[in-house]
């Protein structure tokens, strides 16, 4: 796709980041819901879930690496081909949910570790997105086999389908195309 300058809002932009965000959309949900309905995790999650003690330190985790998330996205290179505003937007969001979900749990958030070392040179921060959007998906996957109550399961399963799309975006940016969605082949 042609690298528009900065603030550019032409009109073949538009419709190509339209295309491009619906595609994504698409791969994003495929690739949540087979990963959070796959027959493994279903089978793993036990009516009752897990101790309580258990669901907060999973819950607390998954709230470290989306805080560092939302530093990665809070400090964007200019070189980075994604909307950092509407990336910082969901991180918050998905940071204020799982605070919330720990006060619902009878807990409290711990403080935010320090901020990370943001690396500034595009390809190194995208890989380290990748890597924290990839730790987030593991995260919400062992968040919902632990949670005992399915009024909890809604909210986290849209913030992995969220962070499933960042990640295809993320990617899509590092150069590397997710395969359309169902495969070929079958």
């Amino acid at each position: 796709m042609k690298q528009l300058p900065s603030g550019h809002r032409g009109a073949g932009a538009e419709s190509a980041r339209r295309t491009t965000r619906r595609r994504a959309i698409g791969v994003a949900t495929a690739a949540a819901s087979a990963f959070l309905t796959a027959a493994p995790i279903a089978r793993a999650r036990p009516v009752a879930g897990a101790p309580r003690a258990q669901q907060l330190t999973r819950a607390r985790r998954l709230l470290a690496v989306e805080r560092a998330a939302l530093a990665h996205y809070r400090s964007t290179p200019r070189t980075v081909p994604l909307d950092a505003d509407q990336m910082v937007a969901v991180e918050l969001a998905h940071v204020q949910r799982l605070e919330r979900l720990l006060r619902r749990l009878g807990g409290e958030p711990a403080q935010p570790a320090p901020a990370p070392r943001v690396p500034q040179a595009r390809d190194q921060w995208l890989a380290a997105v990748a890597r924290l959007e990839r730790a987030a998906l593991s995260g919400y996957e062992e968040l919902v086999v632990a949670l005992d109550d399915d009024v909890f399961l809604v909210p986290i399963a849209s913030a992995a389908c969220a962070d499933a799309q960042q990640l295809a975006l993320v990617e899509r940016a590092r150069g590397i195309e997710l395969p359309a969605w169902p495969p070929a082949d079958r």
